[in-house]
Parts: C-alpha cells; structure tokens; sequence
C-alpha cells in the first residue's frame, strides 16, 4: 500500500495531512533499509568467517544498522505527535474490546423453553 492509500485510510484527527504523508514514505524508507539488512544476513550465510566477502557483509551491516537508528531516531523526533495518535487510538480500540468482552460475559444466559 502506498503512502496516499495510507492516508485515505487513516484518520486521525489534529494530525496534519502533510506530515502525515512525509511520515509514511519515512516508513517506507525504513521498511527499505531494514530489507536491506535482511538480504545481508541472508548473504553472510553463504561465505566462510575468513572469506573476504564475508567481512565486506558485516561492514555493510554495521552502515545499515547505523542508518536505521538514524532514521528511526528521525522519525521518532519528526513525527512523536503521529505516534502519539496511533498508541492512542491502540488503547482505545483495546478498551472498546474489553468493554464489548465485559458486557458479553455480563449478559444473562438464554432460557431454552421447555414445549
């Protein structure tokens, strides 16, 4: 899905729909980079501890693991107040559930009718 259908989807209110849209290509431009390393644990498989093209995967690693803090880290300070909007509308769709459980398990059993 892309940025756009993200934001057609979601709705939140106080939230800009501008930063909204930078957030999620930020995401995605994450979601790149954590698939980056990915593919390179998969490749370190494939060579010996001694092999030069191993060591050259791990140095790459280590620059994608450096990227994504930093990108992480960014989209934390960015974007906090997006964030936000999402735990808080976790925690009310959890307490919507749990309240729907409650009155479940409140209600009183059917009477079958004896004929």
């Amino acid at each position: 899905m892309d940025s756009e259908d993200r934001i057609e989807n979601v709705k939140i209110e106080n939230i800009d729909i501008v930063s909204l849209k930078i957030y999620f290509i930020e995401l995605d431009t994450l979601e790149d980079f954590c698939d980056y390393l990915v593919d390179c644990f998969k490749k370190e498989q494939k060579f010996y501890l001694e092999d030069d093209k191993f060591n050259m995967i791990m140095e790459e690693e280590a620059k994608l693991v450096n990227s994504i803090y930093e990108i992480s880290s960014n989209i934390k300070n960015s974007y906090d107040d997006i964030l936000q909007a999402f735990e808080i509308r976790a925690t009310e769709r959890q307490r919507r559930r749990r309240v729907a459980i409650s009155r479940e398990l409140n209600k009183k059993p059917r009477v079958l009718k004896d004929n």
